[in-house]
């Protein structure tokens, strides 16, 4: 009896941090949260930060981060740099396809990438107005 007890307070207790890591991991969030190329960004930033990888893929994070920082400075200004989405775009393509990286990893830049590319082909069909 005390050990299930012992259990059921030890599983209580580690709970809420089973549920921080599943929180951080599927933050996926509908536009008016956060905004695709953000997020992009965010996980970006993040998964770099943790991924041991060669130069080669260090040039794609970097690539794709700058790009759309300079997107965003541009939609900040009330342009829409298709240019700069589409090569981050292509930097992330890259990586979602690197056997270097976590497969989890691979799974979140694919949904940044599904989620960018429907951001330009929705939002570059008009004015850009900012999100």
């Amino acid at each position: 009896m005390q050990r299930t007890i012992l259990g059921a307070l030890a599983l209580a207790a580690a709970m809420p941090f089973a549920l921080d890591a599943r929180e951080r991991y599927n933050d996926y969030r509908p536009y008016g949260y956060q905004d695709p190329v953000s997020r992009a960004i965010r996980n970006l930033e993040g998964i770099g930060s943790r991924s041991f990888v060669d130069r080669h893929e260090q040039r794609h994070f970097r690539g794709a981060l700058e790009e759309l920082y300079r997107f965003q400075q541009r939609a900040r200004d009330g342009r829409f740099d298709k240019g700069r989405l589409d090569r981050a775009i292509e930097h992330i393509d890259h990586l979602a396809g690197a056997d270097q990286l976590h497969p989890r990893a691979r799974q979140i830049l694919r949904g940044d990438l599904w989620e960018l590319r429907r951001f330009r082909s929705e939002y570059s069909r008009s004015r850009y107005r900012g999100w």
